[in-house]
């Protein structure tokens, strides 16, 4: 039976929704909670209670976008039929170039997913059965919600190149057509299906080459040098971060969205904190987003900038280690 099981999830097939086919907009609902000036009393909910998942009213269970700050951009799935078979040869997979650059395409436009799919490439450095992959990528949905299954992941990375699937010795998985065996109990001919090979899931040389190129200290710096008036607001969102607990959805919202800074343009801290999440600056932990060790050199190359709310916020900190 375990073999079975195995078999129907390293064999099965589906049209998977190309890169981004979700992601693209996520920050259309922009509209966080009031913060400082003229805000609303909150004090009547509990911080600890919090949870972008409930807030709204939105059912766990349900496949939503990734919870981003006060969770006012979740998104239900539009649909949960999959493309059609045209629109998943469109995949990188269905053309003539280099693997390199089809990962790259895949990052880019899977932003959002891209610490999924970095921990994916990462599991899979030496091969791992197709249901123990499947597994640890659940783990890494924990606090990533997606409408991409464990399936649709692997495939998106096979077709970017960046994973492949092998067999035992690791060799190129070959499916196989497997007729059922006759077997005769008692004068009675029975079928019994034949059990495939066991599949394993391999990154690739290019794959290994993009998760080793990843680099979140740059990419926080290069966000920083292309939002640069914005970096008081970054240093704060940081240094509320980096307090022992994180900083939960609620308390940066309630720094961050009075700010003269950030009333035109109209901004909201969520915008901040998931620009840095996607630079693997800071990390959604339970039900507080916490500052990753990217962050904190990020937070360190910040220390200059001026921002009173900051020091004083870090004044804390260090008070508190005393």
């Amino acid at each position: 039976m375990g073999n079975a099981k195995l078999d129907r999830a390293s064999t099965e097939q589906m049209a998977v929704p190309p890169a981004g086919a979700y992601d693209k907009g996520a920050s259309a609902g922009d509209a966080g909670l009031d913060g400082l000036a003229g805000a609303a009393d909150l004090d009547d909910f509990s911080q600890d209670a919090f949870d972008p998942l409930a807030d709204e009213g939105f059912d766990p269970d349900e496949d939503v976008d990734f919870p981003v700050a006060d969770g006012s951009n979740l998104q239900l799935a539009e649909t949960k039929s999959r493309l059609s078979a045209q629109a998943a040869a469109e995949c990188p997979e269905n053309n003539d170039r280099p693997a390199a650059e089809r990962i790259q395409e895949l990052f880019r436009e899977m932003g959002k997913r891209r610490r999924t799919l970095l921990g994916i490439l990462d599991y899979c450095r030496t091969m791992r059965p197709v249901l123990e992959v499947a597994d640890h990528i659940t783990e890494l949905k924990k606090y990533d919600r997606s409408v991409y299954s464990p399936t649709d992941f692997c495939s998106l990375l096979q077709r970017a190149g960046a994973i492949e699937r092998v067999d035992a010795d690791g060799n190129h998985y070959v499916e196989e057509s497997l007729e059922p065996e006759v077997a005769m109990v008692d004068g009675v001919q029975y079928l019994e299906p034949r059990t495939p090979a066991p599949a394993y899931w391999r990154t690739t040389e290019d794959g290994i080459a993009a998760l080793d190129a990843d680099d979140p200290v740059a990419a926080t710096r290069a966000l920083f040098e292309e939002d640069g008036s914005y970096l008081p607001i970054y240093r704060r969102v940081l240094t509320m971060c980096a307090r022992p607990g994180g900083a939960t959805a609620r308390d940066l919202s309630r720094a961050i969205d009075g700010d003269p800074l950030v009333q035109s343009p109209r901004l909201y801290s969520s915008h901040f904190v998931e620009r840095l999440n996607v630079s693997e600056a800071l990390a959604w932990g339970d039900r507080v987003w916490v500052i990753t060790d990217a962050g904190r050199e990020a937070l360190e190359a910040l220390a200059d900038v001026d921002d009173p709310a900051s020091d004083e916020i870090a004044a804390g900190i260090m008070a508190g280690e005393e």
